[in-house]
């Protein structure tokens, strides 16, 4: 046999023996993460949390994101906050949408972390970046008289802008965080801006809050940390935005 042939039939050996050792360890996690599921929902956390602890060292955000959750579920949730945050701040370096809202929650409440609602915002808008968008293949709207209408996705955003040109404060804030997220319609965070300032000076708290944040973090043009304030104050926040 030559050099040349040997050395290809060493390569495909190595290949298939290293493909057939991947596929038991494919299998055994499926199954562990199978029986992980099974004990969470089943209430058994310190049998779920075996088998998530040994998933998770397989890089698996999945096991991470649930080991965050039993982390913060426990009766001793104060000594946990260090792991609780870890797990999720792990989860979410893995691309883990619902890791990065927990995070966001960890800190608009101060939970193991200074309580930041800025940094918050900055974790609840990338989860939302990461998750699987709505299905915006149809929508109904309730009438006055109590009859449903359906609407397909520009027609119900249309129906939404129109409320929000008559002035429905509601309506304004829809409209911007539509724009903002991209459904319905294409991202334009201009236009998101123009609406949540709009819905803020009607007196929307939520789009007050969000005003605050575009201005703090300059996300339409450049930062301006007085104005951020003034937002962030009928916002109700208690958070400085900090150059």
């Amino acid at each position: 046999m030559r050099i040349q042939d040997s050395v290809l039939s060493f390569m495909s050996k190595a290949i298939f023996a290293i493909g057939a050792l991947f596929i038991p360890l494919l299998a055994n996690s499926e199954d562990l993460a199978t029986k992980a599921e099974q004990a969470f929902y089943a209430g058994d956390l310190i049998v779920a949390k075996n088998y998530y602890a040994e998933l998770a060292q397989t890089e698996d955000p999945n096991a991470h994101y649930y080991l965050g959750l039993i982390d913060k579920m426990s009766s001793a949730k104060q000594q946990n906050n260090k792991n609780m945050l870890a797990h999720f701040k792990k989860a979410a370096s893995l691309g883990h949408s619902l890791a990065m809202w927990e995070l966001g929650i960890a800190y608009e409440a101060g939970d193991g972390v200074g309580q930041n609602q800025f940094i918050a915002m900055d974790w609840f808008r990338k989860s939302e970046q990461h998750s699987t968008p709505p299905d915006d293949s149809v929508f109904f709207i309730t009438g006055s008289d109590g009859t449903l209408t359906e609407y397909q996705p520009a027609k119900y955003f249309e129906h939404l802008l129109l409320k929000a040109q008559a002035g429905d404060t509601d309506s304004q804030f829809i409209v911007a965080t539509l724009y903002d997220k991209g459904h319905l319609t294409s991202v334009d965070r201009s236009a998101a801006f123009k609406w949540y300032l709009t819905a803020a000076q009607s007196g929307h708290i939520r789009a007050s809050y969000i005003t605050s944040y575009f201005y703090c973090r300059g996300i339409v043009g450049d930062k301006d940390l007085e104005t951020a304030e003034y937002w962030a104050a009928k916002g109700n926040l208690i958070t400085k935005c900090e150059d």
